[in-house]
């Protein structure tokens, strides 16, 4: 029997724009983390997109190590096994 896979809880709201602050990103070991558009621009639009939801894009490969979580400043992502 496979052990339970962690789950990666994010409340966005508290995340306010990942795009400031990334620490979580860049300290999880196995880049699990990413960022997604909340709305792409306009085609041929000059402009990038403005607003990212940060996700667990790799779930799959979490190890339950919570660095993410304990560098996270805004106490915006729990992590823990499912049951």
């Amino acid at each position: 029997m496979y052990p339970p896979r962690p789950f990666i809880e994010i409340d966005q709201e508290k995340c306010g724009n990942p795009v400031e602050c990334m620490k979580c990103i860049q300290i999880c070991p196995y880049r699990l983390l990413g960022l997604l558009q909340t709305e792409p621009p306009e085609p041929g639009s000059p402009e990038g997109p403005k607003e990212f939801n940060l996700i667990a894009a790799f779930r799959i490969m979490c190890t339950a190590c919570g660095m993410c979580q304990e560098v996270c400043p805004k106490d915006a992502i729990k992590v823990y096994a499912e049951v």
